[in-house]
């Protein structure tokens, strides 16, 4: 059986600072009022270059200018691309 990287180990996990946490927390309230305002979820961070921060406040902007988040980037939605 192979063994697991180091980098794998959950002890070897990165700690969280506290910064780090309140940042998370505020993130996932944003995207709780953003899937209750519009009433779904179609954001998909994961390749942008935006941080946790920036992905924030664009979702607040978002649900204050009552655009989804593809609206506001000026985009179409591709269902295929997530």
């Amino acid at each position: 059986m192979q063994e697991l990287p180091e980098f794998f180990r959950h002890e070897n996990k990165p700690k969280q600072t506290p910064e780090e946490k309140e940042e998370i927390k505020e993130f996932d309230k944003a995207m709780e009022r953003y899937e209750k305002h519009f009433g779904y979820n179609d954001i998909s961070t994961e390749p942008a270059p935006y941080s946790l921060s920036d992905w924030t406040e664009i979702i607040y902007r978002c649900i204050s200018e009552d655009k989804n988040v593809w609206e506001l980037f000026g985009e179409e939605y591709d269902p295929e691309a997530d």
